[in-house]
């Protein structure tokens, strides 16, 4: 399977540093050029499948790329859904890090109430992710996502620590990539990795 995993385009509340979550935030401007900058990245991918997050930040950025993959089939699935922030939603991401230094948690098992984990997270990623392998091992998939999902989907993958460190490696821009070649023993490796070059001229292959 060859898997490219992408990032949602930008929103105001991403400018903004709220936890947007579940809430339906549309992409701003900025986002929408974003998502046609990396629709015309994407365009010469065969792409089999997609699957995308059902909120519409992702939704719309998933729309633009298969734009120029008309025959492409979508499937919208809640389990790609952002983090969710429980309490925090809508509030600053400081007030959010203050809650986690206030709970005295490490980072990735902070659970806020009504919320996520970042573990829990990484669950339903790698659950949803498990469901691909055997149905799509010969194809090209497309996911579309957030970044809580996109960081600890491929740290998962990879088996990777939620160190803050690697955390911060596996951060993907607005847009930005990573696309993966998976064998039929989930062994994987990648030929891009958090790619945002058309965006800001930095990319990174492993």
């Amino acid at each position: 399977m060859k898997l490219i995993v992408v990032r949602h385009g930008q929103t105001d509340w991403n400018k903004q540093d709220l936890c947007q979550g579940h809430a339906n935030i549309p992409l701003n401007e900025a986002g929408l050029k974003q998502a046609e900058q990396v629709a015309q990245r994407l365009k010469s991918e065969k792409i089999d499948l997609a699957f995308t997050s059902d909120l519409e930040r992702a939704v719309v950025t998933a729309d633009l790329i298969l734009a120029h993959h008309p025959a492409t089939p979508v499937e919208y699935h809640q389990q790609l859904r952002e983090r969710n922030y429980g309490v925090y939603e809508r509030k600053t991401y400081s007030e959010f890090r203050q809650g986690i230094v206030d709970s005295g948690e490490l980072p990735h098992l902070f659970r806020p109430e009504s919320g996520e984990s970042l573990l829990d997270v990484q669950k339903r990623a790698l659950d949803f992710y498990g469901s691909l392998l055997p149905r799509c091992l010969s194809e090209t998939v497309l996911v579309v996502a957030h970044g809580g999902v996109v960081q600890s989907l491929l740290l998962g993958i990879d088996h990777q620590p939620f160190a803050e460190e690697t955390r911060k490696r596996y951060s993907h821009a607005n847009t930005g990539y990573s696309i993966l070649n998976v064998n039929s023993l989930g062994d994987s490796h990648y030929e891009v990795f958090n790619c945002a070059d058309y965006l800001k001229n930095s990319y990174s292959i492993l």
